[in-house]
């Protein structure tokens, strides 16, 4: 176990992609300095993902339900808290998809096909531990059943599009924010619609 909570708690010195705000690559940093806070403003823009899992009639739930998970309290920026199904980083030369399929895989232990639906950008801090600033593309695709990682993931919710769209204009406290800016960016109906 203690391997796999060094990997699921951070790679300081993994490589992250900077980008300017049109998604054109600029260079490359480290996951740590992309996440710094200096003077309360966060660290470079760099490309992420996010991706939101629908169920089909592989799993036991049923088809049409979006996985939420709640963030294992061995990560160093919002533990415990709801996000999407999985995020991450493209490393430098991997392409958003691949980057996107490789972490579900590592996170929740399922291989998925993903559709790159479009991007946001946000900026957070999260205290003076670190803060995101991030082009963060939204990937969608369907699950069935899986048994994710618990050093990466404490739980799992199963949510209809309408109650995760309805959330958008005063979202729980404990939605990461960029859970919260990609239903704000991105309707969940038509999130899951893109997967028809």
């Amino acid at each position: 176990m203690k391997e796999q909570e060094k990997r699921a708690a951070w790679h300081f010195d993994d490589t992250v992609i900077a980008v300017d705000a049109d998604d054109n690559e600029i260079g490359v940093l480290s996951r740590a300095a992309a996440h710094t806070v200096t003077d309360g403003e966060p660290g470079q823009l760099h490309r992420a993902f996010s991706v939101f899992l629908v169920t089909d009639a592989r799993s036991a739930r049923g088809a049409g339900h979006m996985v939420l998970c709640r963030r294992s309290g061995l990560k160093p920026l919002w533990p415990g808290f709801w996000t999407d199904s999985c995020s991450g980083h493209p490393r430098p030369g991997e392409g958003t998809v691949d980057a996107a399929r490789r972490r579900v895989a590592e996170e929740l232990r399922v291989e998925v096909d993903l559709i790159d639906i479009g991007h946001f950008i946000y900026r957070e801090c999260f205290g003076e531990q670190g803060a995101e600033n991030e082009l963060c593309h939204v990937l969608v695709g369907h699950t069935g059943d899986f048994t994710p990682d618990p050093a990466e993931v404490s739980e799992t919710l199963y949510v209809s599009p309408v109650w995760l769209a309805a959330t958008a204009d005063d979202p729980p406290s404990d939605f990461a924010p960029w859970l919260t800016a990609a239903i704000r960016s991105f309707d969940p109906k038509g999130m899951c619609d893109a997967l028809a």
